[in-house]
């Protein structure tokens, strides 16, 4: 069986009571620190860059990009929020991680 199988069939199977009330809270925590620090990128000089980049490229405006108004395709939205979410992290250092980046 592939990985890509078998972790979409643990995830599939997964209830929220078979997770610790730890690891909720966890959870929590790690998706508000990465809203956060994707909202502070998005005011920084690197996250204008990004932000530049992505209204240059345009799109259908499908999604919003978080701590801005622009809105474009949901792959320009998803490369956006994650770039920034990056930038974020690199730039405030949080001790937390961020779903999805690294």
């Amino acid at each position: 069986m592939e990985a890509t199988t078998v972790l979409s069939t643990f995830a599939s199977k997964t209830r929220l009571a078979d997770i610790s009330s730890e690891a909720v809270a966890a959870t929590k925590r790690h998706i508000l620190d990465c809203i956060g620090v994707t909202l502070a990128a998005a005011a920084e000089p690197a996250g204008r860059i990004i932000l530049d980049i992505t209204q240059e490229q345009g799109g259908n405006a499908q999604a919003g990009v978080l701590g801005s108004g622009v809105r474009t395709s949901t792959i320009s939205a998803a490369w956006t929020n994650g770039a920034l979410a990056h930038a974020g992290l690199r730039r405030y250092r949080l001790l937390s991680v961020c779903p999805g980046t690294s």
